[in-house]
């Protein structure tokens, strides 16, 4: 049984080894025209695939629940509105005025 165990801890390390040395040289990442690289090309494709296809389903059914945004011509109406009323004095703030610098009254 300690047999057992030692053999499996060392297959364990080995297979943590093996997957250190893949991680790094991933073989799509290398050379991706090789048969390898194919291969894992079109099962990262596979896997990934559906997850992107869902994903746009989900964003799209979002933006179509969502409230439609301004049009660009309609921004630019309210900005200049806004901006015309601040010019006119509406929003005019009289206690700026009540300030007085210190360096004025020095003798």
């Amino acid at each position: 049984s300690d047999a057992l165990k030692v053999i499996q801890e060392e297959e364990m390390e080995r297979l943590r080894s093996i997957q250190k040395v893949l991680m790094d040289n991933r073989p799509m990442e290398r050379d991706r025209e090789s048969p390898l690289g194919l291969i894992e090309a079109v099962i990262v494709g596979i896997y990934k695939g559906p997850q992107l296809i869902f994903r746009v389903i989900d964003r799209v059914s979002e933006l179509m629940q969502s409230s439609p945004l301004q049009d660009q011509d309609d921004v630019v109406k309210n900005l200049s509105s806004e901006s015309s009323a601040n010019l006119d004095g509406s929003n005019r703030n009289d206690d700026d005025d009540d300030d007085v610098d210190d360096d004025d009254n020095r003798d």
